[in-house]
């Protein structure tokens, strides 16, 4: 097939009949859709005369075959979940509530007076230079870029390309190499740690601020307590905050949790489709003689038993179990040693 040509081993579809039948592209679909446990006497390439056969492992085809509906309704997920993580990063996701004497000097504040003062995804980042000492700093700029990367850039474009694998055909070599770029933005994506540490914000930042205040604070909240009760909101203090969630957390959150089942999901449905494609080139290739061009030496070309036992068709096979693509090696070698023996 056109598929089996492009993929990894660079196979084109040059067949002969002298010493294997061909796996014709009929019986080959009829086989991969077979889901019955391997009967080599009921293979259209398997011929008992022949002393050349070769008695290779099936290809066992267990998933299940989604439906038109369901695929869409995949691809609604995927696209729904790339719009809640853009929205849920520009509304405001939690807010700090400043209290005590702190809360009546912040309306001189210069730099922002607003009380309470909300954050989202965006404005946190964008936050971050101005909350230091040297804004300009190479450390500075480059924390804040690590952060808009993590928590915004790799999970939409981790969305991005697994909505370009479910909707988009792609030959097998391309389909592996747009897979790989999605595993590595999967293992960078961090917007679920973005809203547990919210979470987890809001239930620890109040002990934390006194914690951090300590008793440098006692003589000004006795001061406080007796002179400025009416105008200090809040406790008595010189300084409380607490914090709260509004709209943009539940909206990540629920972003985070389909981005989780969606990628488990379709990440598992793809690698077993390049599995099986992967393993269908190398069974091809065996069961057929093939030109092996750009990869294996023309005296390999309507050879196929010099094939198998050759260097450069084991160094494939290792190639292709070392990427994870195969994890039946063990078993196809086996079956090609008793086939030779034959």
């Amino acid at each position: 097939s056109d598929q089996t040509a492009e993929g990894g081993l660079g196979l084109d579809d040059t067949r002969t009949t002298d010493n294997l039948r061909p796996l014709l592209e009929a019986d080959y679909e009829r086989s991969a859709r077979n889901s019955q446990p391997w009967n080599r006497n009921s293979q259209p390439w398997n011929n008992n005369n022949n002393n050349n056969n070769l008695s290779l492992p099936p290809l066992e085809e267990r998933e299940v075959r989604l439906t038109l509906l369901s695929r869409a309704v995949i691809a609604v997920l995927l696209f729904s979940s790339i719009v809640l993580i853009a929205v849920g990063a520009a509304i405001p996701s939690f807010e700090f509530d400043f209290e005590g004497m702190v809360a009546v000097v912040m309306p001189y504040d210069t730099f922002d007076s607003s009380n309470p003062r909300p954050f989202s995804m965006i404005t946190a980042g964008s936050a971050m230079p101005q909350a230091t000492d040297y804004p300009d700093r190479y450390d500075t700029r480059w924390l804040q870029t690590c952060y808009f990367v993590f928590t915004l850039v790799m999970p939409l474009a981790f969305l991005c390309i697994m909505l370009f694998l479910w909707v988009t055909p792609l030959n097998l070599r391309r389909f592996s190499a747009v897979f790989k770029l999605a595993e590595v933005c999967q293992a960078w994506s961090s917007v679920e740690v973005f809203v547990l540490s919210i979470i987890f914000a809001i239930l620890e930042i109040a002990t934390f601020a006194d914690f951090i205040i300590g008793d440098k604070c006692d003589l000004i909240n006795k001061f406080i307590k007796e002179y400025l009760d009416p105008i200090v909101p809040g406790p008595d203090k010189c300084f409380a905050v607490t914090t709260k969630l509004v709209a943009g957390t539940p909206v990540l959150f629920s972003a985070s949790l389909v981005v989780i089942v969606m990628a488990y999901f379709v990440l598992n449905k793809v690698l077993h489709s390049i599995h099986q494609n992967r393993l269908l080139e190398v069974i091809t290739a065996a069961r057929a003689q093939v030109s092996l061009d750009r990869r294996f030496p023309e005296k390999y070309t309507g050879n196929p038993a010099a094939l198998l036992c050759s260097r450069k068709f084991a160094k494939q096979m290792e190639k292709l179990k070392r990427w994870g693509l195969i994890d039946m090696q063990e078993v196809s070698i086996m079956r090609i040693d008793e086939g030779l023996d034959k």
